[in-house]
């Protein structure tokens, strides 16, 4: 009976993070259909490894507690157990912010993914570091992303085509596709900088209607733009 207990437990928790690992990922792919992507990211944060290695540690940590017996009852009294969940929830807490500040450098919701990464952060590294970066763009910014980035799959596809009939060789393949690479990133550049300025030049226009700045500043600010 206790086998099939033990079964039934890590069945559980199977699911659990089955469940879990769907409901982020449904999440991931909603943020990524309503927001621009930047193609060719290379997910520098190294999110996954990242992970990987909190779970390494605190099964390292575990163990080691494990084969140290360590008698929580003589160290703490017996509130031991609310002062452990005390101390696990504010590590939680504070892996939580973390994550939700990787997740907005990556254009997704923080409070979102904080959350979900106080239910489970694991989880939550491995599918903010297996997707895409977003772009928190609106209006013609974003209109002219998603139309760059349907543009530049079409080339690649193209060029891809070519090679694989026999057209072109690997060679020129590469160099083609790497000329469509640069010229995406400076072109993608060029679409976020200017929606930078629109949006300064909208506020300066707020804050010279509301009296906030003087003309004068309206001016000389308006003529350099913060990027």
């Amino acid at each position: 009976m206790e086998k099939y207990q033990l079964a039934f437990s890590w069945l559980g928790v199977f699911l659990c993070l089955l469940i879990f690992g769907g409901m982020m990922t449904l999440i991931s792919v909603i943020e990524t259909i309503t927001k621009p992507k930047i193609l060719f990211y290379k997910k520098q944060r190294n999110l996954i490894p990242l992970a990987f290695i909190i779970f390494v540690s605190i099964t390292i940590l575990l163990f080691i507690i494990y084969l140290m017996n360590i008698d929580f009852i003589s160290i703490f009294g017996d509130n031991w157990y609310m002062i452990l969940s005390i101390n696990i929830i504010l590590i939680k807490i504070v892996i939580s912010i973390i994550i939700g500040n990787e997740a907005d450098k990556l254009g997704r919701n923080k409070y979102i993914w904080g959350l979900l990464a106080f239910i489970e952060f694991h989880l939550a590294l491995i599918v903010l570091g297996s997707n895409f970066k977003l772009l928190p763009l609106k209006g013609n910014a974003k209109k002219f992303v998603i139309e760059l980035n349907k543009e530049t799959n079409t080339k690649i596809k193209v060029i891809d085509e070519a090679f694989k009939d026999g057209v072109i060789e690997y060679t020129i393949s590469s160099e083609k596709i790497n000329e469509i690479k640069s010229s995406y990133s400076v072109e993608l550049k060029r679409i976020i900088d200017n929606d930078h300025i629109q949006n300064f030049n909208s506020k300066l226009e707020k804050a010279l209607y509301n009296g906030i700045i003087s003309q004068e500043e309206y001016n000389n600010k308006l003529q350099s733009p913060i990027i």
